[in-house]
């Protein structure tokens, strides 16, 4: 009888599990690396900043890394991880999370947190919405009024938006123009070329402790024409495909491994769109 599927960190000398959670080192291709660096400055200046890409391209794990990075003494994180909300459960939600609470009436609401945030000066108040294209135009407004509160004269909030293209084509609406306006930062992420493909599996693998090459040359290329570059998929593949290379104990993941992992891991439809056009 077979025994179940892990991963054999032992075997490939990993002290943690590649593939399954971010690591504490993030990967960083030129275009993330660029785009990282615009976000940092946006910090300091504040405002409303959108960040969108196709499934599985790291989205909140950009977000994640930008917001975790900031000083608590000089930023507060406010997130709220889906957009489902009401305008008013999204200011109830916003109360709760600055300490004060909420009260019946809009306006008297809407001024409270305002009122707030110019007391939390300068700290840094940051609301993070991930899943933004799931808000309601009534909560969106909400927003846009939320931040009005001496916004001429500096930016006392900021705003990150996280989610799909459909957002992006809702902000080209006339009723959103003046949100769109106040954007002053948009991150685009795509799926990684063949060569950061490559780099990332070997960056997963680095980290989680292996000092030599875990994944050969023909199953990397692999993995990359199955996934076309997308960190999520290859997230699956590899992890799925260490397993294969485990069951077997062998120290180092092959191409047939990496077939192998295919059939159980990944849907059997064609493989996920691929990108190998971007520069490096």
């Amino acid at each position: 009888m077979k025994r179940d599927i892990s991963v054999r960190n032992d075997l490939f000398g990993f002290h943690t599990t590649p593939f399954t959670r971010a690591p504490a080192e993030p990967f960083s291709d030129q275009r993330r690396a660029r785009y990282r660096c615009k976000a940092d400055a946006f910090m300091h200046r504040r405002g409303f900043a959108f960040v969108t890409g196709g499934p599985g391209c790291g989205k909140t794990l950009f977000v994640n890394e930008l917001c975790s990075s900031q000083n608590s003494r000089t930023a507060t994180v406010m997130y709220i991880p889906f957009a489902m909300f009401g305008d008013t459960d999204m200011r109830r939600e916003i109360c709760r999370q600055i300490g004060i609470e909420p009260v019946y009436r809009m306006g008297a609401m809407i001024r409270n947190i305002q009122e707030r945030i110019g007391e939390m000066q300068p700290v840094n108040p940051i609301l993070v919405i991930d899943e933004v294209q799931l808000i309601g135009q009534e909560t969106l407004d909400m927003l846009r009024i939320l931040t009005n509160f001496k916004f001429e004269s500096a930016n006392l909030f900021t705003v990150i938006m996280a989610g799909d293209e459909s957002f992006q084509h809702r902000l080209q609406l006339r009723i959103n123009e003046p949100l769109r306006q106040r954007v002053t930062l948009f991150v685009t992420l795509g799926a990684l070329c063949r060569k950061d493909a490559a780099a990332y599996i070997h960056h997963q693998t680095r980290v989680a402790g292996a000092h030599q090459q875990i994944f050969d040359e023909q199953a990397t290329t692999l993995i990359f024409d199955i996934t076309g570059g997308i960190p999520r998929l290859i997230n699956n593949l590899a992890g799925a495909a260490l397993e294969e290379a485990s069951l077997e104990e062998k120290p180092v993941v092959e191409l047939r491994h990496v077939e192998q992992a295919g059939t159980t891991c990944l849907p059997p439809s064609k493989g996920a769109p691929r990108d190998d056009t971007q520069t490096v």
